[in-house]
């Protein structure tokens, strides 16, 4: 037997059918992987300035601090390490938080700090944060912030 199906003619209109359903085929594989495979690398959050809102602090109170950045994705939950370290440099542990971090495109966040186990003096806040992105992670060292715990 030969080869018959190599001497099948086709008309214009099926050869054009055929590359149009290829091309079809081809663009809609492009873009599945372009949605589904291709990470996002940028940073989400650069930060711009950190401040303390309202020190001096009442002892047993809460600090809030202003952070003020520019975030460009919103879809990396953030896990957030801190301590304070006093004037003597001794450090001391405050509660560690996951949250979303404030939505992209706003200015700053404002974010409250328990304070109660800090007797009065004064104190600086060290901040590590975790970006959990898709496909990959982004540590980001906050600038530190000085406050001031003071007796009622």
């Amino acid at each position: 037997m030969t080869r018959a199906w190599l001497a099948i003619e086709c008309s214009w209109w099926l050869r054009t059918l055929v590359g149009a359903l290829a091309g079809v085929v081809v663009g809609a594989a492009v873009v599945w992987t372009i949605q589904n495979i291709a990470v996002d690398a940028r940073v989400p959050t650069v930060i711009e300035r950190v401040e303390a809102l309202n020190s001096p602090v009442a002892v047993g109170g809460k600090l809030v601090v202003r952070v003020t950045r520019e975030k460009v994705r919103g879809d990396c939950p953030v896990t957030s390490a801190r301590y304070v370290s006093d004037e003597n440099g001794i450090a001391r542990d405050i509660p560690d938080a996951v949250w979303a971090g404030g939505p992209p495109g706003t200015q700053f966040v404002d974010l409250v700090y328990d304070t109660s186990a800090l007797p009065p003096g004064l104190y600086t806040l060290h901040v590590s944060l975790l970006f959990s992105c898709p496909g990959q992670s982004f540590p980001v060292r906050q600038p530190s912030v000085n406050f001031h715990v003071a007796q009622g």
